[in-house]
């Protein structure tokens, strides 16, 4: 979110991809709207998928959760469109899905 830090090292070195390894077999769940320059939906999509590539045939079902939502840029909160069945309040929807995950466990 830092303008220029991508092209920084330090930085790089500092995204969530790196510790992919460390959330095998733990529930994640990533909201994140489809064009979402700031914290950016590629790298959000990645995550998931290397959590999930490294999960496979550990854990079965692998406890990842992404949804891409309709957004403007990085306002998921501030654009809520029922009638596409968007989250109206992805926070209350997260905080509902961890109490959920503390029940399972």
């Amino acid at each position: 979110e830092v303008k220029g830090a991508g092209a920084n090292e330090l930085a790089l070195s500092l995204t969530p991809i790196h510790v992919a390894g460390k959330l095998v077999g733990k529930p994640l769940m990533i909201i994140i709207g489809n064009q979402d320059l700031r914290v950016s939906t590629d790298d959000s999509l990645a995550l998931a998928r290397e959590v999930v590539k490294l999960s496979t045939g550990k854990i079965n079902p692998i406890p990842v959760e992404l949804r891409l939502v309709g957004t403007i840029g990085h306002r998921l909160h501030a654009v809520p469109m029922p009638q596409f069945g968007q989250l109206c309040a992805p926070h209350d929807e997260v905080a509902n899905w961890m109490l959920a995950q503390r029940v399972k466990q």
